[in-house]
């Protein structure tokens, strides 16, 4: 495993923000790896519900469990 953190990005759609990640993972290298679950949050719900959606957006190989 490997450190695990939140990357708020206010004002960003979600498309944006996946186009963030592609311009991340170009600037890693190869040799870098992360996975990423975006959630773009509601307006409403709470930070757990929205946190809850974005890591239930990982990749399945990097999921808990």
């Amino acid at each position: 495993g490997g450190e695990e953190f939140a990357v708020l990005m206010p004002g960003l759609r979600a498309a944006q923000a996946k186009a963030a990640v592609a311009h991340a993972r170009r600037s890693a290298g190869a040799r870098r790896h992360f996975a990423v679950g975006i959630a773009e949050w509601d307006g409403k719900e709470s930070a757990l519900a929205l946190m809850s959606r974005a890591e239930a957006a990982l990749p399945a190989e990097r999921q808990p469990g």
